[in-house]
C-alpha cells in the first residue's frame, strides 16, 4: 500500500490530537487528567468517549472507509478488546 509522510517523526506526536487537528496539546482520556480531553466527555479509553470527543468536532459515525472528495474522515483503531490504540485522519 502506498503512503506519504505528512510530518516529521517526533516524540511530541499524538495521534488523537493530530486527528483533531490539534498540534499544541496531547489528547488522551487518562484518569489522572495529565492530558487534554474535551470537557464533559468521560475520561475512559473506550470507543464511546472517543466517538463523543470527535463528534463534538463535527465528525459523524460513517462506515464507508473509501476516500471521498470533500469529506474528511478519521479512523479510530481498537484492539481485540475494543480499546482504542490509534486514531488517524
Amino acid at each position: 500500500m502506498a503512503y506519504r509522510i505528512t510530518s516529521p517523526d517526533t516524540i511530541d506526536y499524538n495521534c488523537a490530537a493530530w486527528a483533531a487537528e490539534e498540534s499544541e496539546m496531547w489528547w488522551w482520556p487518562d484518569a489522572q487528567n495529565l492530558y487534554y480531553w474535551p470537557p464533559d466527555i468521560p475520561r475512559e479509553v473506550t470507543l464511546q468517549p472517543f466517538m463523543q470527543a470527535y463528534g463534538q468536532l463535527g465528525y459523524e459515525r460513517y462506515a464507508a472507509p473509501e476516500l471521498e472528495v470533500g469529506l474528511q474522515k478519521i479512523a479510530i483503531y481498537a484492539d481485540q478488546n475494543n480499546v482504542p490504540v490509534h486514531v488517524a485522519r
